[in-house]
This record gives C-alpha cells, structure tokens and sequence, in this order.
C-alpha cells in the first residue's frame, strides 16, 4: 500500500484569487499525488488563462476547460472519468490542505479495515475558526478519529450520515465513479453541493467509512461560498432539504432499498466498533420502524445494547484509540 497512487481533483469557477494556493497544496504534498486534475468550469475571470501559462506544460498537473458553465457535479464527474490514481481526493479551489494531508489519507488506506472512503476534519479560516467536527459533537467522538462502519440504513430511513465537505473527501477510484452516477434529471439539482452527492451515494452503496480527527483541510469561509448563502436563507434551506429527499429517494429506488432491509439494522449498527451514543440512539430508532415481531426486536434491542456496552468498556483513552494513524504520521504537522 505504500505506492498508492492518489489524483487530486479540483473543481473551479470564478475563483482564481484562491485557486494558485488550492493548487500549490496539492504539489506540496510530502506523499506526492500521481497528479492533479483541474477542471475549470468556464471561468470568466481570466483563470483560464493563468492555468495555461502557469500548468500547461506541467506534467503533475492535467487541466480540462469547460466551454459552458455546468456546475460542480458535472466538474467533479469530468475529473473523476479522467482520474487513474488508486483513490481520488477532492479539493474546492477556495480551500487548501496541510502538507501531510495526503500521507495521513496513504496510511489510513492503508490500516487493515481496507477502507472505502476516508474523510479528514476541517479547519475553519477566513470569515469563522474553529473545526468542522468541533460543529457535530454529539455525533463524532472528541480526540480520536471514528470507524463509521456503514450507514446504509442510516442515510435511507434516518438521513443520518457521516461526511464533511468536498475538500475532506475521499474514495478509492472506483467509489467515487459509483458516487457520481446519478439519474440526469436528479443531477440537475445539485450543479452546487455535489458532496452530499458523493458522501450519501456511496453510504448508501455500503462503503465503508473512517473519519480522521486531524484537520489537515483548511476550509475557507469569504463570503462568497454557496454554503455561507445557504444559512442565511430560510427559504434556500428548505428546498435545500426537499432536493436532499428527492436525491435519497432516487438512490433507494434505484439501489432497491425498502422497508425490509430494516430487518438488518443491529447488523449495521455492530459495523461500527467504538459506536457514539448518538449512533445507538439512532439504531434504537431505526429498530422501531423494523418489520420484525416483538420477540425479535427484543433480541435486536439487547444486542445493540449489549455491542455498545462493550465497545465502552474496550474504549482506549483518545491518545490511543484504535484507528488512529501512527504517529510517524504526525511528524508533518
């Protein structure tokens, strides 16, 4: 697993005052990337330009321009059918990484879980401070990062899941192709936020997930981000929620999923090893709605109980949990 090969995949509109730092972060990884993708998205603000005279004959780098303006699905998809590196890592053009970020992702893929998709912690700079994790408490443990296990049931019948923004993203190459396929006319909706594209299709397809308590990713609030819009607009953020539930209905009717797949819900809880309490009252729940008789939920009931008092008694101190990456793999940070 040490030569695993990572593609860095930038998606890009109107944002060339941020994008030479997003890029530079990239090729100042201390685990080099095979090579960083560029997608401009029909820039109108002389980027198109710069990216030509400055990567054009850049053998790291590989820039795609887009004659129209399409959105950030349709860039995310035009990298990723590209891409030929072993996992693919997403980065917004207003954002940036440490450089370990990517030797943190190498050694977490690396672990013996084999995971499918890992997600780093976000520092907040620019308009806010503080980490994207610090902002869900309740759900993710403090000081050490969280095997998620799966969450297909989680994101079908709770809208629950674990993910952060694009530029914590990754999968390994073939997921994130799985993520991206989406109907056309569902696509339409998410030309912004194409990340809850990504982190619910490939929940719902049962990838395995870790989220790394290290926040290698810098995530740049400036006023001009969609998600700064979203919070500030009562009505934005309710067709925000109905585009959401269209997107999850779509994905179960085309994955199959209905009402009988609850009949496996202490199964996907016990996926997860070190369970919040946020996670168990989740399951608890979902059990709730199972189509199983009274006897059985019982016995679901107490195993799920029974898995989470166990993984409270095996929890190790936050300094020495059990998926948290060596810590050679700090010495970058």
């Amino acid at each position: 697993m040490d030569g695993l090969r990572f593609s860095v995949a930038i998606n890009h509109y109107n944002y060339g005052r941020f994008l030479p730092e997003a890029i530079a972060s990239a090729l100042a990884q201390t685990h080099a990337p095979l090579e960083v993708i560029v997608v401009d998205d029909a820039s109108t603000d002389g980027s198109p330009h710069w990216l030509e005279q400055t990567y054009g004959h850049d053998p790291r780098v590989r820039l795609i321009f887009q004659h129209e303006n399409a959105g950030q699905y349709a860039a995310m998809r035009a990298a990723v059918d590209v891409a030929r590196g072993d996992v693919v890592c997403f980065l917004d053009a207003d954002d940036y990484w440490a450089p370990d970020h990517l030797e943190r992702l190498r050694r977490a893929y690396a672990l013996p879980a084999r995971y499918d998709v890992v997600y780093a912690d976000l520092a907040y700079c620019g308009r806010r401070s503080g980490s994207w994790k610090a902002r869900f408490a309740y759900w993710l443990p403090q000081g050490r990062d969280h095997d998620a296990g799966l969450s297909v049931l989680a994101v079908a019948f709770g809208q629950r899941w674990i993910g952060v923004p694009t530029s914590g993203i990754s999968m390994r190459r073939a997921w994130a192709r799985h993520a991206l396929d989406i109907a056309p006319e569902i696509a339409a909706d998410w030309r912004m936020g194409a990340d809850t594209v990504l982190v619910c299709n490939a929940a719902l397809r049962a990838a395995r997930t870790l989220f790394l308590d290290h926040p290698s990713v810098h995530y740049r609030f400036h006023g001009d981000n969609d998600s700064v819009e979203r919070e500030s607009n009562y009505a934005r953020g309710l067709r925000e929620n109905y585009r959401l539930r269209r997107l999850i209905a779509h994905l179960r009717r085309r994955l199959e999923i209905d009402a009988s797949w609850l009949t496996r819900v202490k199964g996907e809880f016990k996926s997860r090893p070190q369970p919040t309490a946020a996670e168990r009252d989740l399951y608890l729940a979902l059990l709730r709605r199972a189509p199983l008789g009274p006897l059985k939920k019982l016995e679901h009931r107490v195993s799920i109980w029974r898995h989470w008092w166990r993984s409270v008694r095996a929890r190790p101190a936050p300094s020495a949990a059990a998926v948290r990456l060596p810590s050679s793999a700090a010495a970058g940070s």
